[in-house]
């Protein structure tokens, strides 16, 4: 479970850890709107 967001520098990263199918990315998206509160 999340309880807070934090955002990352692209270059901080320097390894892939996965990939999400595009299905699976749009429930990601729709669950970060809802925790923001900014979700229809």
């Amino acid at each position: 479970m999340v309880d807070k967001i934090t955002t990352v520098r692209r270059t901080s990263v320097q390894t892939r850890v996965g990939r999400l199918p595009a299905a699976l990315m749009v429930e990601v998206e729709r669950s970060v709107l809802t925790f923001l509160g900014v979700a229809d």
